[in-house]
């Protein structure tokens, strides 16, 4: 392991560390549920994210970051099933 090696692990610890946070509010929120797993909960929500940015074709460099922030939201605490073709 070299000196970027360390370095993406210091990422990846703080932004961990910022989800396993926020998870844990939401759970003392009832937002998601008490019982959740919270690592698949910040796996899947890093999968989102990563879907949202990479995908698998261009990035769509127009799209509100807002409208897919909200959509990677929704779609962790709703599935699919929570979703609707206007947002």
């Amino acid at each position: 392991m070299g000196p970027a090696d360390d370095e993406v692990a210091e990422i990846r610890a703080a932004v961990f560390g910022k989800c396993d946070t926020a998870q844990r509010r939401a759970q003392a929120e009832r937002t998601i549920p008490a019982d959740a797993d919270l690592d698949w909960v910040r796996r899947v929500y890093l999968a989102l994210i990563t879907e949202t940015v990479h995908g698998d074709s261009e990035p769509d460099t127009s799209a509100d970051p807002d409208a897919l922030a909200r959509r990677v939201i929704d779609t962790l605490l709703d599935g699919v099933a929570g979703m609707s073709r206007d947002r």
